[in-house]
């Protein structure tokens, strides 16, 4: 199982949206959002290839597409846990 941690950053909804937005951009890889308590991991079946993300189109399909590019996400908000799990245990 691939993971993505999403580290709750702001203690309010945009943590969550942060997270949603996150599986959302994986939606093609079935994503499942997890709340670990400091931080939503979003855990993929199998790992994601570069093939798999170049697809990918970060913004929310509902809503209006704007005209101006959208921001990056910074790498700060969004880590890959080291390989091995780096000692995050398996949730529910």
């Amino acid at each position: 199982m691939e993971r993505y941690a999403v580290f709750k950053s702001t203690g309010n909804h945009s943590d969550v949206m942060a997270a949603v937005g996150a599986a959302d951009i994986l939606r093609e890889l079935e994503p499942q959002p997890v709340n670990c308590g400091d931080r939503f991991e979003i855990r993929l079946r199998a790992g994601a290839l570069s093939d798999d993300l170049a697809g990918t189109n970060p913004a929310f399909l509902y809503l209006p597409k704007s005209e101006k590019l959208p921001g990056k996400l910074s790498s700060r908000w969004i880590s890959k846990p080291p390989p091995g799990g780096g000692g995050i245990p398996d949730g529910d």
